[in-house]
């Protein structure tokens, strides 16, 4: 599977880093930089926030120009999307952690995402925590296919990273193509 929800294997998690830009990502040197977001939350420049519940919440504002290959925004609604699959018990997902470790997220606009954690939580801004799909293409398949929305889900034709999917012979190959509304990034970075 392509999709972020189900995916398990290395070979897929492969295609995927291709195929979708992440939060924020590792350079060469495995610090973490902004790929989606516009820049890395943190308690200084106030996109982590600590409660005084003893929770937390992170801010994210994503990259403007961010786009599906479709040439539709990425916006916030495309992760809160991601973790409503990643939490509906019908579906067979690998893992729900950290997903589990969220009360709830937000969009107070649509480049902004909120993400309000249980406790704080050390990589609330680390790669790979939080996921995004096209939920303007997903979510009426989703409200369609309900229990069985794993077998139709994500397929790749419609991305937000550097290449786009143009052809899938199962068994036989992938073939990836450019993705016109994204730029490849102009970085190093280690997505595995």
């Amino acid at each position: 599977s392509l999709d972020p929800t189900f995916g398990e294997m290395v070979a897929s998690g492969i295609i995927r880093a291709a195929l979708l830009h992440e939060l924020v990502v590792y350079d060469d040197q495995w610090k973490t930089i902004p790929d989606l977001a516009s820049e890395i939350p943190t308690v200084e420049n106030g996109g982590i926030v600590l409660t005084p519940d003893g929770k937390m919440k992170t801010i994210f504002k994503l990259r403007p120009e961010a786009k599906w290959s479709d040439g539709v925004p990425v916006t916030a609604q495309d992760f809160i999307f991601c973790h409503k699959v990643t939490m509906d018990e019908k579906q067979p997902v690998i893992s729900r952690d950290p997903a589990d470790r969220v009360v709830k997220m937000e969009a107070p606009d649509p480049k902004t995402l909120v993400v309000h954690w249980k406790e704080p939580y050390a990589y609330s801004a680390e790669y790979r925590v939080l996921r995004s799909v096209p939920a303007h293409i997903l979510e009426p398949v989703y409200a369609k296919e309900g229990a069985n929305y794993h077998k139709t889900g994500y397929d790749g034709k419609v991305s937000n990273g550097p290449y786009r999917l143009d052809k899938w012979i199962p068994g036989d190959r992938l073939t990836l193509v450019p993705n016109p509304h994204m730029e490849t990034p102009h970085y190093s970075v280690a997505r595995l």
